[in-house]
């Protein structure tokens, strides 16, 4: 879904540009935390962040305007 989407790319920015770990370990890394972080942790840290609209990779970060559903969409 979308907000595990978001999540994922926010920590792939925050692993690559805050912990500077190389662009082919984030994608993994990623799939590990984006499940054990929690939304507000993922808020903080894409406040952090600056709130970031491209991942490391070039992709864009989508926008989430509903942290209540838990809606694969």
């Amino acid at each position: 879904g979308k907000k595990l989407t978001y999540k994922h790319r926010i920590i792939e920015v925050f692993l690559h540009n805050t912990l500077h770990i190389p662009k082919d370990k984030i994608h993994a890394e990623a799939e590990r935390l984006e499940h054990a972080f929690s939304d507000d942790v993922i808020k903080r840290l894409a406040t952090f962040l600056g709130n970031p609209t491209n991942d490391p990779h070039g992709s864009i970060i989508p926008k989430v305007t509903d942290w209540n559903s838990n809606k694969q969409k």
